[in-house]
């Protein structure tokens, strides 16, 4: 792990495109909510590979594809309360 603060970042429409694209049809969102739902799944997941990689945290495959589940449908259910 280190830090990317100084790092050269540049926007890849495409890729963005693509997840937007591919948000929207999973889940119905639009707007904004599209890229929030992409980022905040985002972060949980990169959270948990983050945690095996530096051998932090050790979970059986199934747990983690519920835990993945579970955030994917709590999110999906919040943002849709929110439109």
């Amino acid at each position: 792990m280190r830090t990317r603060k100084d790092e050269e970042y540049t926007d890849d429409i495409a890729l963005f495109n693509q997840m937007t694209d591919f948000v929207q049809k999973n889940t119905g969102l639009t707007g904004e909510n599209t890229s929030l739902f992409h980022l905040e799944m985002w972060a949980y997941v990169h959270g948990i590979a983050t945690m095996f990689a530096t051998d932090f945290l050790s979970l059986d495959w199934e747990l983690v594809s519920k835990m993945i589940t579970d955030a994917y449908q709590g999110l999906k259910k919040q943002h849709h309360t929110e439109d």
